[in-house]
């Protein structure tokens, strides 16, 4: 037995798969009517948020280090 094939062959070889969903007919245009519009709104509403609680958190370290 040569000494590299002490070393080759020994373990499997992980691989994995990728697919992909791709939405077909009524799915897509439900989609596209849909789910984008709402994911839309809640990115605009998430904005608005965050400059509030980013707001409300420097208000608090401020009272707390005084």
């Amino acid at each position: 037995m040569k000494k590299i094939e002490k070393f080759t062959g020994r373990f499997s070889v992980p691989k994995t798969l990728r697919f992909r969903l791709i939405p077909q007919g009524k799915t897509a245009e439900y989609f596209d009517a849909h789910i984008l519009e709402e994911d839309e709104e809640r990115s605009k509403d998430a904005q608005v948020v965050k400059k509030s609680i980013d707001l409300y958190h420097k208000d608090f370290i401020e009272k707390s280090l005084k």
